[in-house]
C-alpha cells in the first residue's frame, strides 16, 4: 500500500484514499468493509498485536468491523501465550487461528482481514522459539543491512503458503473466496 503507518496503510488498501485524515469526515462511507456488509458479509478482522494500538479498537469499528480479534483475545487461551512476543501472536499460529474461525462460521457470508506482525518491526520477527523454518535460501550476508528484514521475509513467505494450501486443503478456498495479500504499510527504507 502508499499510505505508512497502519491506519495510513489500510486506509489505502480499505478506502482507495491515501489520506487517513481526510477519510475520517467522510464517516468511511465507501471502505470496502462497509461496502461488503450492504451486501450481507459478516465482517472479522483478526490480528496479531493488540486491539488498542493507536486506538485501532475504535477506529476499526467505524471502518465496519462487526468484531475484532486480537492479543488480547490470544492471551485468555494458555496455549497460545508461548507464541506471544512483543508484538503479538506469530504469523503462523495466526493462522491457524483464521482457519479455525472461518471453518466454524463455513456458512457464513464473511468479509475477513487479518493483519499478521512477523515482518513489521524494524527488521521483522528475528526469533521463533516454538516455531521451525526451512534454511534460508541463498547467501543472505549480501543485504547488508538488509538481511534480516529478508529473512523476515522467506519466513512470511512459508507461513503464506502454508496457509494458502490449509485454506485449499480445508475446502475453504473456493469458486466463492478471493485471498488478497497485501501489506498494511510500505516497508522502511532499509
Amino acid at each position: 500500500t502508499s499510505g505508512s503507518p497502519t491506519l495510513q496503510g489500510m486506509t489505502t488498501a480499505f478506502g482507495s484514499h491515501p489520506n487517513y485524515d481526510l477519510a475520517k469526515p467522510t464517516g468511511y462511507r465507501q471502505f470496502l468493509t462497509k461496502l461488503a456488509k450492504e451486501h450481507g458479509y459478516k465482517t472479522l478482522f483478526m490480528r496479531s498485536a493488540s486491539r488498542f494500538f493507536a486506538d485501532e479498537n475504535l477506529v476499526f469499528k467505524k471502518w465496519g468491523f462487526d468484531k475484532i480479534v486480537a492479543r488480547e483475545d490470544f492471551y485468555e487461551r494458555p496455549e497460545l501465550r508461548k507464541y506471544i512476543y512483543g508484538w503479538g501472536l506469530e504469523d503462523r499460529i495466526l493462522y491457524d487461528e483464521v482457519i479455525a474461525e472461518l471453518d466454524r462460521r463455513r456458512d457464513e457470508k464473511l468479509f475477513v482481514a487479518v493483519l499478521g506482525t512477523d515482518m513489521h518491526p524494524l527488521h521483522g520477527q528475528r526469533w521463533f522459539k516454538h516455531l521451525s523454518y526451512p534454511p534460508v535460501p541463498g547467501d543472505l550476508e549480501r543485504f547488508k543491512t538488509a538481511r534480516h528484514f529478508m529473512k523476515a521475509v522467506h519466513h512470511v513467505d512459508f507461513d503464506l503458503a502454508r496457509f494458502a494450501d490449509r485454506l485449499e486443503t480445508a475446502g475453504l478456498l473456493g469458486d466463492d473466496a478471493l485471498l488478497i495479500i497485501l501489506a498494511d504499510h510500505s516497508c522502511p527504507p532499509n
